[in-house]
């Protein structure tokens, strides 16, 4: 039996917590459960959120880091974020593990549509050089995270990341297009 549990804004603590009518994920788990599937921490980053700063930020300042400096200006702090997340993730395989000991678990890296380099972004893209390079880093460094807490709770790790190499957001659209065998 397939039972789907995810819900959209969902945060590490959304395993554990009521999200609106949803009840704790975790209540889905059985003895019997023998695959899990976790895509989950981008939220506890407030990754959309971050994303809508950069956004806003960056034409006024395209060759600095706007969206990185309004964010330490503003209180948020990725590292203090980060050092939960190095807790939280791990804490909540284990649960996992505890909860459905037979269960093959899963963890799903996101995807890194920014390129290590800004440079070769035009205008097209609404982000200064020095976020994209900032976002691309701190899309690896919580990829790097879900990785080392898989492989520490005995999980698998799946990293996505590198689907968009080369057809990154910085590419001219038809190189986007072709790479991705899309009609143009």
């Amino acid at each position: 039996m397939f039972k789907d549990v995810t819900c959209g804004g969902a945060t590490t603590r959304s395993l554990w917590t009521e999200q609106g009518p949803a009840a704790p994920q975790v209540d889905a788990l059985t003895k019997d459960t023998d695959l899990v599937t976790v895509t989950l921490s981008g939220n506890d980053l407030g990754f959309s959120e971050v994303l809508t700063t950069c956004v806003l930020a960056g034409p006024a300042a395209k060759e600095r880091i706007p969206c990185h400096d309004h964010l330490l200006n503003s209180g948020k702090n990725l590292d203090a974020d980060f050092a939960k997340l190095s807790t939280r993730v791990p804490d909540m395989l284990t649960d996992i593990k505890r909860r459905s000991p037979e269960a093959h678990v899963v963890v799903l890296g996101y995807p890194n549509p920014f390129p290590a380099d800004g440079s070769t972004c035009g205008s097209s893209v609404p982000l200064a050089k020095g976020d994209v390079a900032w976002l691309n880093q701190t899309t690896n460094r919580l990829n790097l995270l879900l990785g080392r807490a898989a492989y520490t709770k005995q999980a698998e790790f799946v990293d996505i990341s590198s689907l968009f190499r080369g057809k990154d957001m910085c590419q001219p659209p038809s190189r986007k297009r072709s790479e991705w065998n899309c009609p143009t």
